[in-house]
């Protein structure tokens, strides 16, 4: 599968919507070739809407849960022309678990063990080359049958899909947050009356993010090839859409996130990017005492193995606005956000310290759920904050041991390489050299952290 190559142009009609005001819950996630075209027939084939897949049906049960709401408009679309990629027409089924909950956090046994010498021998391990890789993709003389990376489930792809080929249908904006815009997303030419706000609890919306924010793309990629399955689905992509403003549609690359309809927030207005309330203090009681906690720490639904894989992605990536708002495990300039706002004042006092962005659905809450991904792929190494690995004394198996393989460079280019705009953004392989050579320097760095404390 392929995001955004060789695309194909299809004329969408035009669609009118009905405008009214609805609830919808709270969340701040924050060059092609050819030209052939294929009739509206294909197009229902290549993206299936996906409230009438598995998937969806899943999500309208969602609706049940109640979260926290807030109000967004429909709006009324023009023509407009849609482009989707020809490897996106493959036949993904999606599973249900007992219950009828998706099974979208289990992993085909490619390559997910702990068995490294296993990992190293895989073909999603061997050296990257764009014209074998792409061929592999394509299904042409590639005796590998499987025509996308492992590490995504047929959930993942789908809203993948939904992400890059879905035509924006209406908009609402994130109050407070600038740039961001909610959209309505069609998977198929036929334009719904319903307003957005049911829209978006079938899952069927996204978020459009600022251009700066795209490095949550290769967040999303690591976070799948690391196993851990915590990110929600992004892709960057290229809008060409008269119902957006020119901002959105100049030619920039941006990152579109699948907006997840049933995050759980707190009812508190001033506290609603979480979904508990854990101070820094709890939550290293929490980690020393594992599931037998005392009356001073809050009795999460949150499995404890959740925080390890948490301190290692935010490690990696140096995400500090989760576990480190406050920028209390590094020395930070004075430009920093957490020195501008005062935060870092606050580190003298650890009473005074929150975790925030801690969030869980109401469909999985033993899972954190990641958001506002991109990270620092620029943090100096001598600044890198080890504060976030504090209180782990076990990280993730499976995750480790694609670290230790040294596969992850080149298992990165294979995942990246699906998303095309994201890819060619970054001046392909070359470009994305440097950023790769720090995601693995880091990996090397806490992979002698764990060694030097005997954590695994």
């Amino acid at each position: 599968m392929i995001l955004g190559g060789y695309p194909l142009t299809i004329q969408a009609p035009s669609a009118a919507t009905t405008t009214s005001r609805s609830k919808v819950p709270k969340m701040t996630q924050s060059g092609q070739k050819g030209n052939r075209k294929i009739s509206l027939d294909t197009m229902t084939q290549i993206l299936p809407l996906l409230k009438d897949s598995p998937a969806g049906r899943s999500v309208v049960l969602w609706k049940q849960s109640k979260p926290d709401v807030q109000r967004g408009g429909g709006e009324r679309q023009q023509s407009n022309t849609v482009t989707v990629s020809p490897y996106l027409n493959k036949g993904l089924s999606v599973e249900r678990s007992k219950g009828g909950r998706l099974e979208a956090d289990k992993q085909p046994d490619i390559y997910f063990s702990t068995d490294v010498e296993r990992l190293r021998k895989s073909v999603w391990c061997a050296r990257f080359q764009e014209g074998p890789y792409l061929a592999q993709l394509q299904g042409r003389k590639s005796p590998v049958k499987q025509q996308h990376p492992p590490w995504f489930t047929s959930d993942d792809l789908q809203k993948m899909r939904l992400l890059a080929t879905g035509e924006v249908w209406t908009k609402s904006r994130i109050p407070a947050h600038g740039q961001i815009l909610k959209v309505g997303l069609l998977a198929n030419h036929t334009a719904k009356s319903y307003d957005l706000g049911t829209h978006c609890l079938d899952g069927l919306c996204g978020l459009i993010k600022r251009p700066t924010d795209l490095y949550e793309v290769l967040a999303f990629h690591l976070d799948r090839v690391l196993g851990l399955n915590r990110s929600l689905p992004i892709v960057a992509r290229k809008f060409k859409n008269d119902l957006l403003p020119y901002q959105y549609t100049n030619g920039l690359v941006r990152p579109i996130v699948w907006w997840a309809p049933d995050i759980r927030h707190l009812g508190d207005a001033n506290n609603d990017q979480n979904s508990i309330v854990l101070g820094w203090l709890q939550y290293q009681a929490l980690l020393k005492q594992g599931c037998h906690v005392g009356d001073s720490v809050p009795r999460l639904t949150i499995k404890h193995t959740e925080w390890a894989k948490l301190a290692l992605f935010d490690f990696l990536l140096q995400v500090q606005d989760r576990l480190d708002r406050y920028c209390c495990g590094f020395h930070p300039d004075p430009k920093e956000s957490c020195v501008e706002e005062r935060l870092h004042d606050k580190c003298r006092n650890p009473e005074e310290l929150f975790l925030v962005h801690i969030l869980v659905r109401e469909s999985n809450p033993s899972h954190l759920v990641y958001i506002d991904n991109a990270g620092r792929p620029d943090h100096p190494e001598e600044k890198l904050n080890f504060r976030l690995l504090e209180g782990i004394d076990r990280f993730p198996e499976t995750a480790v041991a694609v670290l230790r393989s040294g596969c992850l460079q080149n298992m990165l280019r294979k995942s990246l390489f699906t998303d095309q705009e994201f890819w060619e953004s970054q001046g392909g392989q070359q470009g994305l050299k440097a950023l790769l050579q720090t995601i693995e320097r880091r990996a090397q760095i806490l992979l002698q952290y764990i060694q030097d404390r005997s954590l695994q």
